[in-house]
């Protein structure tokens, strides 16, 4: 067991102590009440489990207070999950995209992937303040070892000072 990205804290819900998360997997398992998580320095247990108005809620261990959350909102969410899931061939997970160095096909930067944002049709990533659908019409190819994504954009699609 090892501890992976999970989510991202958004910001305190309420008053007792518990914290709105941008998920960073599609895997509703690894938020279960009594999984061990870790964010920034705090080792924890997630105590309770909510969805509010689509949102994702959690209780964390040792967290009580609106305060205590707003410290650590922004802190990526660590959950200590068993293994990596099988995926098919071209298949990544959300974990494994956050962070890869966005390029075009003829070598030009354009930022680290900020986010995966789930939407109906597909996921989007966000690069900086580009979108690019994750489909295999914009993502040409993913090499993590490399650490790069390689982005295909169309004309217009990168807004001026990107």
């Amino acid at each position: 067991m090892q501890f992976r990205p999970i989510g991202t804290l958004a910001g305190p819900f309420g008053v007792h102590g518990q914290v709105k998360v941008v998920p960073l997997t599609e895997f509703a398992e690894r938020f279960a009440v009594g999984t061990r998580v870790r964010v920034g320095d705090l080792q924890t247990v997630i105590e309770g489990v909510a969805v509010h108005s689509g949102r994702l809620i959690l209780k964390l261990e040792g967290l009580d207070t609106p305060e205590a959350v707003r410290e650590l909102s922004g802190e990526t969410v660590f959950g200590l999950v068993p293994e990596r899931p099988e995926l098919e061939p071209g298949e990544f997970l959300v974990s494994d995209l956050v962070g890869l160095n966005a390029v075009t096909p003829e070598g030009r930067s354009l930022g680290s992937v900020d986010e995966v944002l789930p939407f109906p049709a597909h996921d989007v990533l966000r690069i900086g303040e580009l979108l690019v659908p994750a489909v295999k019409e914009f993502v040409v190819s993913v090499n993590l070892e490399a650490g790069t994504i390689t982005i295909r954009l169309l004309e217009g699609m990168e807004t001026e000072g990107s």
